[in-house]
């Protein structure tokens, strides 16, 4: 999942941390834990999808992980861009919950000017 979540949240440019940065695959996991074995089960289909999709998408006998970065980014793209949904959309949810936890992070809260509320414990 690392790689996939460094190409949707990169470092650098207005916000300086990326997805390695703030551990948010380790967050993720722990996420899709604390819901359950469903999600756990979900996550761990993707990753082997998205891992071994590769050959069928370049053309190259590697895993995603084993690419360089620009075929990774052709990878990832043409899953973000397919004609099928569910491929698209599996993309698309890994965002939404990346940046879920990405932009709840302080330090990248802070980078993009977003003051946390405080909470009375």
């Amino acid at each position: 999942m690392c790689v996939m979540l460094d190409h949707l949240f990169p470092a650098g440019g207005r916000i300086p941390e990326g997805a390695s940065d703030v551990a948010l695959d380790e967050k993720l996991w722990r996420f899709a834990a604390e819901q359950g074995a469903p999600l756990v089960l979900a996550f761990r289909a993707l990753m082997r999808f998205w891992e071994h999709a590769a050959p069928v998408l370049c053309g190259r006998f590697a895993s995603l992980s084993s690419l360089s970065e620009s075929e990774r980014e052709h990878v990832i793209e043409r899953i973000a861009a397919s004609r099928i949904s569910l491929l698209r959309q599996t993309v698309f949810q890994l965002k939404f919950l990346g940046g879920l936890h990405f932009y709840g992070e302080p330090r990248v809260a802070a980078a993009l000017g977003v003051v946390p509320p405080k909470v009375a414990k």
